[in-house]
């Protein structure tokens, strides 16, 4: 299930709702009209998210990438490697919705646990002042590229 509702309202919605152990993908962002985030360091909305509703399988994903990004062609965005972030506690869910993003053209990226969606929902606020106040348009992403395909070598750990 994607968890299609305003931000305000998401907890809310997902407390009068039986999950019944369901996948709930969150693409909510929780900012103000400044683009300002509007959880902290200690919780997400995601998480939140995932307390209203404990039979859900919550994976924070999509909210990195603007809604007109999802009416291109899925050539586009496999040829801009166009990244979607996947936060969960619940792998056999995070893996679901990665090959769900796969499927429609997305590279998924394993981001971690659902704790790092507060890190996920603070460069949606990124993403969007770059869009409105910086003027670069709707069309961006957020992508992360590894250099070792051209060559570059790994680190040592």
């Amino acid at each position: 299930m994607l968890l299609a509702v305003p931000w305000a309202d998401a907890a809310m919605v997902v407390r009068s709702i039986n999950f019944d152990a369901k996948v709930v993908i969150d693409p909510t962002n929780p900012m103000d009209e400044r683009f300002v985030p509007l959880t902290d360091a200690e919780t997400s909305l995601a998480e939140m998210i995932a307390g209203a509703a404990p039979s859900a399988r919550v994976v924070k994903a999509f909210n990195t990438t603007f809604a007109q990004i999802y009416d291109l062609e899925e050539t586009l965005l496999r040829e801009a490697e166009t990244n979607t972030y996947l936060a969960s506690d619940d792998e056999e869910a995070k893996t679901l919705v990665g090959s769900l993003a796969a499927e429609i053209g997305f590279s998924p990226i394993d981001a971690g646990p659902l704790a790092v969606s507060r890190l996920l929902e603070a460069a949606a606020a990124f993403i969007a002042t770059l869009a409105y106040k910086r003027d670069f348009g709707q069309f961006i992403s957020l992508n992360v590229h590894e250099f070792a395909a051209v060559g570059v070598p790994e680190r040592a750990a």
